[in-house]
């Protein structure tokens, strides 16, 4: 697994997540990937079952990033509204975990 990354534009700053062929805000197609960072999550939605899954059980989370856009993920652990997690980028798709209190490993 890798940290998210989202893009930035080059032009006006703004953060987009997923990324997108032209800027929203000012049409640019210049973009720099950053680190996404910390997030709080907003909202937890169960999905009990998928269309054409057999897997079933799993939770999705909405999670703010501190730096503004909003990314859903699967939820590696169990979550609370509130909560901060950090993000990572897996093969199939962002996870979401519990980020590690400050001074623990």
């Amino acid at each position: 697994m890798n940290e998210l990354r989202i893009d930035r534009c080059a032009r006006c700053g703004h953060l987009v997540h997923p990324p997108r062929e032209l800027c929203p805000r000012c049409h640019s197609s210049d973009w720099t990937p950053r680190a996404a960072g910390p997030g709080s999550v907003e909202e937890l939605t169960a999905v009990e079952h998928a269309v054409g899954s057999r897997a079933g059980g799993v939770v999705l989370a909405s999670v703010r990033l501190a730096a503004g856009p909003v990314v859903i993920a699967a939820a590696e652990a169990p979550l609370e509204v509130g909560m901060k997690v950090e993000l990572m980028a897996t093969e199939v798709g962002v996870r979401a975990r519990p980020a590690a209190e400050p001074g623990t490993s």
